[in-house]
C-alpha cells in the first residue's frame, strides 16, 4: 500500500512538472479525534502506563499544492504542528486485586507533540467555483516531545483519506473544508502492549477523525 502510493504520487508529481505545473500555498487548520486506547508494560517494573485519549487535539501549519492546468489531480504536501495529548495513569500488573483495588490512580495530562509531513494526491474538478475534494496518502509524524512518557517512537505514519469542497473567494484565494480518516500504519510506542482476549484495545492502533479546514493561495 505504501509503496503503491509513493509510485503514484511520484507519478502525478512528475506528471505536474512536465506540464509547467502552478503553486498554490495556504495555511491549515485541524480539530482532531484520536482513537486508540490500552496498556503498554512500564520496562523493568510491574505497572503498566494505561493510555486513554480522551483529549480534544489539533494540528495547523502551512500548506504547498503543485497542479497544472490541464489536469484534475494534484499533489499536496505541508509542514503542520500536531498537538497529540493524552491521558496516563499507572497500574499495577502483578498486584492482588483487594490490593490494586486501593491504588490510586494518579492522573496525568501527557503532552505529545509532532512534527507532521503529508504526502497527498489529490483529486478537484477544474476549476469551478465550488469543487468536491477528495484526497489520499501518508502523514509522517516526527516526535518533538513525548512529555516524559519514555515510550514514545520518534516518527510513525498514517494512511489517510478525505472528502470535502473547495469554494472560490476571488482568482487568486480558495477556501476549504474537509473531513478526513486516518489510520495508523505503523506503531507508536516502543513499549510491550499488554492485549486481553476479551478487548481489541490497543494504544498503538490509531484511527483519527478530523475537520480540516484550509486556504489556499495561488501564485
Amino acid at each position: 500500500m505504501k509503496k503503491l502510493l509513493t509510485c503514484v504520487g511520484l507519478l502525478v508529481a512528475l506528471g505536474l512538472t512536465a506540464q509547467t505545473p502552478k503553486i498554490e500555498l495556504g495555511i491549515e487548520l485541524s480539530t482532531e479525534n484520536i482513537e486508540g486506547s490500552g496498556l503498554l508494560k512500564d520496562a523493568g517494573t510491574n505497572f503498566y502506563d494505561r493510555i486513554v485519549r480522551d483529549r480534544s487535539n489539533f494540528s495547523m501549519g502551512i500548506t504547498a499544492k503543485l497542479l497544472s492546468n490541464s489536469s484534475s489531480f494534484s499533489f499536496r504536501s505541508g509542514l503542520l504542528y500536531a498537538q497529540k495529548d493524552i491521558t496516563s495513569f499507572k497500574e499495577c500488573g502483578f498486584c492482588h486485586t483487594l490490593f490494586n483495588a486501593l491504588i490510586v490512580p494518579e492522573y496525568r495530562r501527557v503532552e505529545q507533540r509532532y512534527l507532521s509531513v503529508p504526502f497527498l494526491i489529490r483529486y478537484e474538478p477544474k476549476q469551478s467555483r465550488l469543487s468536491p475534494i477528495a484526497e489520499v496518502g501518508l502523514y509522517n509524524h516526527f516526535l518533538v516531545s513525548d512529555g516524559q512518557l519514555n515510550q514514545n517512537r520518534s516518527a510513525y505514519m498514517e494512511a489517510s483519506f478525505a472528502l470535502g469542497a473547495s469554494y472560490k473567494l476571488n482568482n487568486t484565494l480558495r477556501a476549504e473544508l474537509k473531513y478526513n480518516y486516518r489510520a495508523s500504519l505503523s506503531t507508536v510506542y516502543s513499549g510491550e502492549v499488554v492485549r486481553y482476549h476479551y478487548s481489541d484495545s490497543e494504544p498503538n492502533r490509531l484511527r483519527t477523525n478530523a475537520f480540516q479546514l484550509g486556504f489556499l493561495y495561488s501564485l
